[in-house]
């Protein structure tokens, strides 16, 4: 099913945008690519936060990058919970501070794998990348749990589809210009006057493996980052799109396209050189194998059938506290083939880390890996978070790119208010999820922890 189109009037038919090396922080139609911060104390906690200013006052916040969540939502003054009292007040936002601040009294409840945000929904001016956003509906949170918030961590910004949205859900987009629930990437490919707006729509991402220079840590808008930062990208040639899958309602119907989520083709994991695939079953409410990319969880989740799978392949099986515990001088190599694109290569050291000195031996190594079937539910086989998603180039586009990998212009001719409900054109936007891989597996294949 289409996302909902964003665009009013004629479409620009003939105009195709590719990368351009320069100025990688300018906005406007050639985009812009953003440096990404890596947060974190271990591989538990691995976040990465993007820098955005609020308000009136220019506050200035650093939000982790969410694939899987949709919505904006950033430490409120009053939060008096844990996780808040690690925020300096110079980073908490208060809306009585900024004068271009608007209240909803609307409640905001967000609950993930591991966290939750309460507050009240408003809305205020943001600016990400150079692009401003006048009345970006964002959730001010009271009370935040289980999320380990910092001075560089200060509440989450959600990329994942904007139907996904509870702030969406709760106060529906309109077709006006007033304040409204829509999404934040919604709001961004729709600025008005047009030529405000990227005209390649698109984000991307790319993630540093710590103690790693090889690929920094990027958010891209409507650009892809320069050859000098990523050569490996190229042009955006090598990137390999398909849709992504729908969700099913527990009766088994489409609840539409909630996530970034691929249909799981292949596992093989390699010991000596040579190719032991896994066996992948299926879920029993869907008719394929699925997983979903989410930068938001620090380790990969999957059902225990695959994930005692994995490990068996070099004969590893889980422990009594429930972990697999690998021999730190055995890497654990690993391809996953998602959509028929080709096989991603997995870097051995994004797949294990040091336990605890007090739970095991120092020669044995926590699985990132890890079965969790209660929290998969009716939701995936399979989600590839941060050690996964280190090792690709990923794209979050709402179009069809070209054959080549450039992508339409497809901002309106003229300057009308544009918004998320207008239907016009929604039949001609598509949300396509692009990876290319990043990791040599001969390289990764010569590496040890």
């Amino acid at each position: 099913m289409p996302s909902t189109g964003w665009g009013k009037g004629k479409q620009r038919a003939s105009q195709s945008w590719r990368r351009d090396d320069s100025d990688e922080g300018d906005a406007g139609g050639e985009g812009a690519v953003v440096p990404l911060q890596y947060v974190g104390e271990s591989a538990y906690d691995a976040a990465y936060t993007l820098p955005i200013t609020i308000g009136s006052s220019n506050l200035s916040v650093s939000l982790q990058v969410d694939t899987g969540s949709s919505d904006l939502w950033v430490t409120g003054a009053s939060c008096s919970t844990s996780p808040c009292n690690n925020v300096p007040s110079s980073k908490r936002y208060d809306p009585s501070s900024s004068t271009t601040a608007i209240s909803s009294g609307t409640a905001f409840n967000a609950t993930y794998l591991k966290g939750q945000a309460l507050g009240l929904v408003g809305w205020d001016t943001i600016d990400i990348g150079g692009y401003t956003i006048a009345t970006q509906a964002l959730a001010i949170a009271s009370s935040v749990d289980s999320e380990p918030l910092s001075s560089s961590f200060n509440g989450i910004i959600g990329l994942s589809l904007p139907v996904n949205s509870l702030i969406t859900q709760s106060i529906p987009s309109t077709s006006s210009s007033a304040p409204d629930g829509a999404q934040f990437t919604s709001n961004l490919f729709s600025l008005s006057p047009s030529s405000l707006s990227p005209a390649a729509r698109f984000l991307s991402l790319t993630l540093e493996r710590p103690g790693s220079s090889t690929i920094p840590s990027l958010f891209g808008i409507g650009k892809h980052p320069s050859t000098d930062q990523v050569p490996q990208i190229g042009n955006g040639s090598n990137v390999h799109y398909s849709k992504p899958l729908a969700s099913l309602t527990p009766v088994g119907t489409s609840a539409g396209i909630l996530f970034w989520k691929s249909a799981i083709q292949d596992i093989t994991v390699w010991v000596n050189g040579q190719p032991k695939p896994v066996a992948v079953q299926k879920s029993s409410y869907e008719s394929i194998p699925s997983a979903i990319l989410d930068t938001g969880t620090p380790i990969i989740l999957s059902t225990k059938v695959i994930a005692d799978a994995i490990y068996g392949a070099i004969g590893v099986s889980p422990a009594n506290d429930g972990n697999y515990y690998v021999d730190c001088k055995t890497p654990l190599n690993l391809t996953v083939t998602l959509d028929g694109r080709p096989p991603i290569s997995v870097h051995p050291l994004d797949l294990t880390t040091p336990p605890p000195s007090t739970q095991t031996s120092s020669s044995s190594c926590i699985g990132l890996i890890q079965a969790a079937d209660p929290s998969l539910s009716g939701v995936a086989d399979m989600i590839l978070g941060v050690p996964f998603i280190r090792n690709t180039y990923m794209v979050l586009a709402y179009e069809v790119p070209d054959s080549d990998g450039s992508f339409p212009d497809l901002r309106p001719s003229n300057d009308n208010p544009q918004s998320p409900a207008d239907s016009a054109v929604g039949d001609q936007l598509f949300p396509m999820l692009g990876l290319q891989g990043l990791t040599n597996a001969t390289v990764a294949l010569g590496k040890r922890i």
